[in-house]
């Protein structure tokens, strides 16, 4: 049940990059778990239990042919109830690896909408932009120009909502994932969201995790990486398109709730268990010097992660190697835990081995223990292991002799 504190006037789920492939494709059943579970999400609300709309930010197909944009349609129309509009755009990526400009023809006979849409729900504006027409191009021109005057149409109706916005490719320069290292943002945004603090703007395109903290960005706008239904990546310590085990485990979305005061509630879910992965509250959206969760702010508000009391390194000796095993760390934030660093310091105090683990944090189930196979174990030899979260703080280390 919502709390008396807040009570939503509006609320629509958020997916992203479900890559159909084939009819068999489990990321099929991950397409229906985002409307489960945000329909159940909303059901629990006794004061609006509705579900307004589902929005899906692009790559919707694997290969953008029209039998898995039919397998996509499919899976919606068999999730879908009454009264939830769905809204969806296509990208020049997958999206349009078969047929190119095809895919927004497709999009609009398929869900009866323009590819490029304005919408209001309950007096709230939606805007979607998918790719260009012309496959030489990511946007056009004229969809800058269009896209711009319909920002300035919805702020005129009421510059205190938020303005909603979608489109595939994170902008650059916001949320993990759209650095021009990681390689996965586009500037073609930028001029016209700039001067409207009240815009919430969703990508996808990364497969960044939505629950690292570094999804959520504010700035002359608020930017959100929408998370992955196919697979997650990463980026870690100069490397990018990292992929550790069990990073095609993942079905995420955000559930997005608006109340009267206009105050955003972000809710970021598991599709696969239902679990709340993190909430956020944003305030004051229409006024950039009220920002809460600037890059800046997160971080000095970050805190390292901590390993249980009393945990010990196990160590089991496997011919030449070794096997070390400890409990998973915990935040003691409201981020992740990222990554585990692993060390072996010979009986002389030379490092001989380092291992680098991607905590798997995107799962709504998190494992309880964390392992490493060693290949370097010499008689006499130290292993230390520390957690970091999303910032590269680090835990205090946990040691054994091996």
């Amino acid at each position: 049940m919502t709390s008396a504190a807040f009570r939503p006037v509006l609320r629509f789920a958020v997916a992203t990059d479900p890559h159909i492939r084939a009819p068999q494709d489990p990321r099929l059943d991950r397409v229906r778990a985002v409307f489960d579970c945000a329909y159940a999400a909303a059901q629990a609300d006794d004061a609006y239990p509705a579900l307004d709309a589902v929005v899906f930010t692009g790559d919707l197909a694997d290969n953008g042919t029209p039998e898995q944009f039919e397998l996509f349609r499919m899976a919606v129309t068999d999730a879908r109830r009454a009264g939830t509009a769905v809204l969806a755009v296509v990208a020049k990526n997958h999206d349009g690896w078969t047929f190119g400009k095809r895919s927004r023809a497709t999009l609009e006979a398929m869900l009866g909408q323009t590819a490029d849409f304005h919408r209001v729900l309950r007096g709230f504006h939606f805007i979607g932009l998918s790719t260009s027409e012309n496959e030489e191009e990511y946007y056009s021109d004229a969809q800058r120009d269009w896209l711009a005057q319909q920002l300035a149409d919805a702020a005129a109706a009421d510059a205190d909502r938020p303005i909603f916005v979608f489109h595939h490719e994170h902008v650059k320069e916001t949320v993990y994932g759209s650095s021009a290292f990681d390689g996965w943002g586009h500037d073609f945004f930028i001029g016209p969201l700039t001067p409207y603090p009240q815009v919430v703007d969703f990508s996808g395109h990364s497969h960044y995790p939505l629950n690292d903290p570094r999804s959520l960005w504010q700035g002359a706008f608020t930017a959100v990486g929408a998370g992955s239904l196919s697979y997650a990546e990463f980026t870690a310590n100069g490397e990018r398109k990292l992929h550790p085990p069990g990073h095609e485990e993942i079905a995420q979305f955000w559930l997005v709730e608006v109340d009267a005061a206009h105050t955003l509630r972000l809710r970021g879910f598991d599709a696969f268990s239902g679990r709340q992965l993190c909430v956020y509250t944003l305030s004051q959206l229409a006024d950039a010097s009220q920002r809460q969760y600037t890059p800046a702010q997160r971080e000095a508000g970050a805190a390292p992660p901590v390993f249980p009391a009393g945990a010990a390194v196990t160590v089991a000796r496997e011919g030449a190697q070794c096997r070390v095993t400890l409990p998973a760390a915990q935040p003691t934030d409201d981020g992740v835990v990222f990554l585990y660093r692993l060390a072996v310091t010979d009986a002389a105090g030379v490092c001989v081995e380092q291992q680098r683990v991607i905590a798997p944090y995107w799962l709504g189930d998190l494992p309880q223990t964390v392992g490493f196979l060693l290949q370097t174990a010499p008689p006499g030899a130290t292993v230390a292991v520390t957690a970091e979260n999303a910032y590269g703080q680090p835990s205090a280390s946990l040691t054994a002799n091996l």
